[in-house]
């Protein structure tokens, strides 16, 4: 064992030699998976995964749909044209916010000739 492997007071680490097989054994791995990796057929594979994780989800999001539909709950769907109402809504009151804003000037800049 090399010096770099004994604690002070020239104690052997008993943990070193867990820790020098455990870096060759990562690069070994390492090695491995990047190779593997690297290949047209992986990267099918990992196509078809995520073609398949899409369709679960699609047909996931519509089974609840249609379960919040049928218990008279509002969907994500919902929600989301409530918030384009609210947002369209508050632009609509900042408009008319404005044009007040202005006769009251221009009332204001009359009344005072």
């Amino acid at each position: 064992m090399s010096e770099a492997g004994r604690q002070p007071g020239g104690v052997p680490d008993p943990m070193q030699f867990w820790r020098e097989m455990y870096q060759q054994s990562e690069a070994a791995w390492g090695k491995v998976f990047e190779q593997s990796m690297g290949t047209e057929a992986y990267a099918a594979m990992i196509g078809q995964t995520l073609d398949a994780y899409v369709s679960f989800q699609k047909a996931l999001r519509e089974s609840m749909n249609r379960y919040l539909e049928t218990m008279n709950l509002p969907s994500r769907d919902d929600f989301t044209r409530v918030a384009a109402q609210v947002v369209a809504l508050e632009a609509k009151i900042d408009a008319i916010d404005e044009k007040l804003d202005d006769l009251l000037d221009r009332l204001k800049a009359d009344g005072g000739r």
